[in-house]
């Protein structure tokens, strides 16, 4: 191989590299613009749970629903 190609081939390399890095660079910021909200589910999740849970203690039968005969 030439020392043409090798530059060539190189060059070719580091561009695509590049073209990578950035492709990278691009996810995080999209990333970091989706951890705030990421915050805000983990919360509503919370809240969701415990009216689930509360709402499951209401639906408790206090006494029996067959009267034992």
């Amino acid at each position: 191989m030439n020392s043409q190609s090798c530059t060539s081939s190189r060059s070719t390399v580091n561009d695509m590299l590049k073209a990578i890095m950035q492709c990278l660079d691009a996810i995080k910021e999209k990333l970091q613009l989706l951890q705030p909200l990421q915050a805000k589910v983990i919360e509503l999740e919370a809240v969701v749970m415990e009216w689930a849970d509360t709402i499951e203690e209401k639906l408790q039968p206090t006494q029996p629903l067959v009267q034992p005969a």
